[in-house]
Formats: structure tokens, C-alpha cells, sequence
């Protein structure tokens, strides 16, 4: 087909030659993980000699304003690994916050304002490495997990606890749900002060931020949540947000775990219109940084704000997130003192720790990444009975999304490319914490889903797919900050299809590609690796069901399910709805999970104390204005 001659490229297929590709020597594979720390310094002796060519680099791409690098930190010994993977993975139920009762206000003490400490950080201004850089300054071009570059200059309605997770007031005090489920009151924070002398924060500024997100040819992924809503405005400090239909997906997406909802100031936007790309501004916020400059693709910049932030004033002055896209580069950087915080893949973050480097995981984290399909929508999701757009594709059949699923060996990619630190669960979505998790799926997912080579020729075998008529499928190559390690993977898993006699073209697109095809319904035979952070109901909606955004196989039996799961409050009806709608996920094979992992971050200590994020949230890297100065 002309998309795959078009962004089709040639890629190593196994875990030998992905490693052996990176300049690593990880032969014999089942050894062990005591194999993978030896290899690890090896590696490390053999990075260093190749570092001097990589610092040159790095230095040469740097912005003539930057200030000169802070110096190399000490070599030191190995530091001792400051987390370790979870026993289980944290669950993914709700937060008790989400859905609070109808007839009672959320009881949560006002956050104090902070006061930066006398004494001053060792650096200025702390950079934070990630890439690939967003390509746009307007909040509505933006979805949850390329916010990073605007989160540390907005507040949100509902904010989110850094220690566990959970919501607690932001701009809005309080928040009741009315009995009918229809409407939330919300309570707004006085006095607060949007940057650049915008004036007060008030309800027209809510107003206005749904209207942006929700105006034509906005390509958010909340669109179709919020397009249906309108709010009431009681007066400057209270407003009533109405739904025409009761969802339990309303707060969640309101609030600062999935993001959408930034509130943006409504004079400054009057005042200038909306950002084109990276070449305006970004509008006015009153987050704890304010926008300072920024260089088109290579890196934005924040200045603390002059007054204490009502929730929490920053450590440091200023604040840079740098975009490097290879983590390769963003070691050396970090090494030699140009960056302070970045996350690694996991056999980087062991070299990183032999010179010094410390590592800060996540404190509420429940990533996970799993493999989702692009081929099978729905025609008339009103009308399932008239079929899918693609009906020839061949991953609609459920035997070869499970052949595929038994075509991959989690646990040797967790050994050996995440160092261990993830955990396979049943259930993509539901961990064995969570009060929604079926031990059925436990029990049963060797059989049904784990790897098993044998197996997955048989199911293809029985789908009408072997050696003289192989099947042919598709992989759009991913690349993400929140999963350093994720190209690897996928050049692994089309190697395990390759085993089992799947012919899988690996596909480069850039993500505006991807974006517009997927909208369009293009794509009729292709598997995408996804990742997040989000609660059920969020998960089951995006990758499951035929709810916009439509991103994943639609079955038809979840969307009347999901629908009344949205659409009630009451957590024991809501829980029901929630484990019949996983059965569903789980049986059809609806995406195919991988793994659990712990967020992590690689920092230098001599800079950066600590970070305080809680790894819950689309896009992973929140909560800037948490990362704590060594003094």
C-alpha cells in the first residue's frame, strides 16, 4: 500500500542485534539480571570513551544566551538505587476524590503558600531534558501527554496530590455534584493573579478555556467529552458546570490529571488571539512559573513568579525544559553538568548512578505501555449490525490479536531492556490492587495471552495465515519521554512476530501524521504502542470503546456498558459497570498489554534534591514547580 512504501524503513528485528546496534555485547539472554549488571559497567567504561565526541555536540547545538554549564560533577561510586520496582502495581481505580457524593462538599484544607528558602539553590536556573519537543503554544493543540512544555505556567481546576495521587482543591476550593449527576458546582480561589499583570483569575476565565479547547478545528482529545458542556456563571467566584448527559468522566478530565482544562487568561487571549505554533507566547496562566522565551524545537524557559504561588512557590529561579530527543545525548548532557533532570532508558540510568547520578521515581505511579491497534471502527457505532469500516482487516479477528499477544516474550524484554523494573499484568488497564481486578484474568492469561511461540503459529494457523500466506501488519514507530526505552521495544516485538511468520513493516510517521490518518479512519492494518498513566474509565473510553477520541478496536458491546459507567456517581454501580466493561476488554483482546513500569527520573544530586510528581497523570512529567534544590 502506498503508506507503507511511503514511511516504511528497515530496522534490527531481534534483541541481539537492537543491543548489539546500541554498541552492547548482551549475548546469551536467559543469564540472568547479575549478567545484566556486569554488562552494564562494561558498557559504561565503553560510553565514556565516546562521550568527549557527544558533549562536542551537545555543546555545539547550544543556544548562544546559554549560560555557561555548571561543572562536571565528581566521579563518584556507584550510588545506590534510590527505588525499586513496586511488589504489585499501584491500582488503577479512581481516585475516591473523583467521585464524591452528591449532597457533600470535598473536605480538603486550603494548601498553604510557600516562601522559597533563604538559602539560594546551587544553580539558577534547573533544566529538565525530555523530547521530542511539541510543536505548539496553544493549550487546545495540545493533548495530555505533550502538556509539558505549558503544565509549570497553568493551574488547574482540580489539582492532583505529587504524593499519591489523588485530588485536591486548585482554582477551585470546593466542588459538589448535584443529585442528578447533571452539574458541578465549583468554588473558585480568590485573589489569585495571572501572569504579566492580566488581572484576577474569575469564573469568565473558566468560561473562556472550555471555549478554546471546544472551537472548531480543535484537534484535542477532549473534544467530544466536553462539547456537550456549558457553564453557568453564579458570579466571579462560582459557576455551575453542566452536562447533558451525567459523566464520571467530567472531573477527571477537568482537573489536572488528564489535562485540557488549563486555565488560560480570557483578557490576555482577547487581547492577542491564540498561539501559532512556537512562534507566539503562550497565554497568560497562574501557575507557580510565567513564561519567559523559548527557542523554536530546542527548548522553553520559565522565571519564578514574583510573588508566593498559593500552592507552591519553586526552589529555583528559573526553570528550562530542554527537547533531546535520543537519550543518549541527554546522558552527556547530564554528565557534564548542562542538564539536571532527564529521564534515561534503564541501562543508562545504571551508568548514570556509577558517576554519581541518583535516581527519583514516582510516587503514585501506575504507567503502562501495551500495544493498540488502528484498523477497526465502527461504521454507525448507533448501528454495530452495520460492520466496521475495514471489514477485510485482519486484525479484527481475535485469534490473531491473541496469536500476536502470544508472540512476545514480556519478560525477557522486561530483563533485559527495562532492567527488570516492570511488572507483566493480566489486565492493561486494572491492577491486582484494585478493587475491580477479576482473578480470572490471572489465572487464566498464560493460556490465553502469555508467551507461548507454538501457540500463536496455531491460532494464526487457524485464522487461515502460514508459511505461504503469512500475515502482513504494520507497526507505526513510537518514540516517548515517559518511555525512554520504547523504539527498542517495538524493533524487539516486530522480531517475536517475525518468529512466529508475521511479516510486520515498521512504519516511520511523525505524529501530526498519525493524528489527521487515525481522525480520518485511514489506517485499516496497523498497531501502535500507547502508554498512560489515566484511571479506567479514561483507558476504556480512549482505547476501547466508540467514544471520541476512537483510538483503538471498538467492541460493541462495551459502549452501552461504558456509557452508564460514565454516567453515574455512585462508586458501587460504577464498579460493576467497570468489571463487566474489563471482561469485555480482556476476553476480546482489545489491545495488547505488556507491561507496568516505575517513572523514574535520573538527577544530579549536586543540583537537584529531589522531585515530587506523582507518575499518575497523562504526560508523566508534572509537577515542575516540585523538583527541590540541593544547597
Amino acid at each position: 500500500m502506498q503508506m507503507r512504501e511511503k514511511f516504511q524503513t528497515t530496522i534490527p528485528r531481534s534483541l541481539s542485534e537492537v543491543q548489539n546496534r546500541k554498541g552492547h555485547d548482551w549475548s546469551g539472554l536467559k543469564e540472568g539480571r547479575d549478567r545484566m549488571v556486569t554488562i552494564g559497567r562494561i558498557f559504561g567504561i565503553g560510553f565514556l570513551l565516546g562521550l568527549t565526541v557527544l558533549i562536542f555536540g551537545a555543546c555545539q547545538s547550544d543556544d548562544a544566551s546559554e549560560e555557561p554549564p555548571v561543572a562536571a560533577p565528581t566521579v563518584a561510586a556507584a550510588a545506590t538505587v534510590a527505588v525499586a520496582a513496586p511488589s504489585e502495581p499501584v491500582p488503577t481505580a479512581v481516585p475516591q476524590a473523583t467521585t464524591p457524593s452528591a449532597s457533600q462538599p470535598v473536605p480538603t484544607a486550603v494548601p498553604q503558600a510557600t516562601t522559597p528558602p533563604a538559602s539560594e539553590p546551587a544553580v539558577q536556573r534547573v533544566v529538565f531534558s525530555v523530547g521530542p519537543p511539541p510543536l505548539s503554544n496553544a493549550v487546545r493543540d495540545v493533548g495530555g501527554s505533550n502538556t509539558i512544555q505549558l503544565r509549570p505556567m497553568y493551574d488547574y481546576l482540580i489539582s492532583i496530590d505529587p504524593e499519591n495521587g489523588n485530588f485536591v482543591p486548585g482554582l477551585a476550593t470546593e466542588w459538589n455534584i448535584d443529585s442528578g449527576g447533571l452539574a458541578v458546582n465549583f468554588k473558585l480561589r480568590e485573589g489569585v493573579q495571572f501572569h504579566g499583570g492580566w488581572g484576577e483569575f474569575t469564573a469568565q476565565d473558566v468560561v473562556h478555556s472550555l471555549a478554546d479547547l471546544v472551537s472548531p478545528d480543535s484537534p484535542h482529545p477532549s473534544v467530544g467529552l466536553f462539547e456537550n458542556t456549558s457553564i453557568d456563571v453564579i458570579n466571579d467566584h462560582e459557576i455551575v458546570w453542566k452536562m447533558e448527559s451525567s459523566s464520571a468522566d467530567l472531573l477527571p478530565s477537568i482537573s489536572e490529571l488528564v489535562s485540557g482544562i488549563e486555565i488560560q487568561s480570557k483578557a490576555h487571549f482577547d487581547s492577542v488571539g491564540r498561539p501559532v505554533g512556537e512562534s507566539n507566547p503562550p497565554i497568560a496562566g497562574t501557575g507557580g512559573y510565567q513564561y519567559l522565551d523559548q527557542g523554536a524545537g530546542t527548548f522553553i524557559r520559565f522565571a519564578r513568579t514574583d510573588s508566593a504561588h498559593w500552592r507552591t512557590t519553586p526552589d529555583f529561579p528559573e526553570m528550562e525544559i530542554r527537547w533531546s530527543p535520543e537519550t543518549s545525548t541527554r546522558m552527556a548532557a547530564l554528565l557534564t553538568g548542562e542538564i539536571h533532570v532527564t529521564p534515561l532508558s534503564s541501562d543508562l540510568e545504571r551508568t548514570a548512578q556509577q558517576f554519581g547520578m541518583t535516581l527519583v521515581a514516582a510516587r503514585a505511579s501506575r504507567f503502562r505501555f501495551f500495544l493498540n491497534m488502528y484498523c477497526c471502527n465502527l461504521k454507525d457505532p448507533a448501528n454495530p449490525s452495520a460492520g466496521y469500516i475495514h471489514p477485510e482487516s485482519p486484525l479484527l479477528d481475535v485469534r490473531v490479536r491473541k496469536a500476536l499477544s502470544k508472540a512476545i516474550d514480556r519478560e525477557e524484554i522486561n530483563d533485559f531492556l527495562l532492567a527488570g523494573r516492570g511488572q507483566i499484568n493480566p489486565h492493561a488497564h486494572i491492577g491486582p490492587t484494585s478493587p475491580n481486578f477479576n482473578q480470572r484474568w490471572a489465572t487464566d492469561f498464560q493460556s490465553e495471552f502469555g508467551y507461548d511461540p507454538d501457540a500463536a503459529r496455531n491460532l494464526l494457523a487457524q485464522a487461515g495465515y502460514n508459511d505461504s500466506n503469512p500475515l502482513e501488519t504494520n507497526i507505526i514507530l513510537q518514540n516517548f519521554a515517559d518511555l525512554p526505552e520504547a523504539e527498542d521495544i517495538q524493533e524487539v516485538i516486530a522480531g517475536y512476530f517475525d518468529q512466529v511468520g508475521v511479516k510486520a513493516t515498521i512504519l516511520t510517521m511523525d505524529r501530526a501524521q498519525v493524528s489527521a490518518l487515525r481522525r480520518a479512519f485511514e489506517f485499516d492494518n496497523h498497531i501502535v504502542m500507547s502508554r498512560t498513566a489515566s484511571h479506567d474509565l479514561v483507558a476504556f473510553r480512549v482505547y476501547g470503546s466508540s467514544i471520541p477520541p476512537r483510538a483503538a478496536v471498538e467492541i460493541a458491546e462495551i459502549n452501552p456498558l461504558l456509557r452508564q459507567a460514565m454516567g453515574t456517581t455512585d462508586p458501587g454501580k460504577q464498579g460493576a459497570l467497570v468489571t463487566q466493561i474489563a471482561d469485555l476488554y480482556y476476553d476480546n483482546a482489545s489491545v495488547i498489554p505488556l507491561l507496568w513500569r516505575a517513572n523514574t527520573v535520573t538527577v544530579d544530586p549536586t543540583v537537584v534534591a529531589d522531585y515530587i510528581f506523582p507518575g499518575s497523570i497523562s504526560g508523566i512529567w508534572t509537577h515542575l514547580t516540585n523538583i527541590k534544590a540541593a544547597r
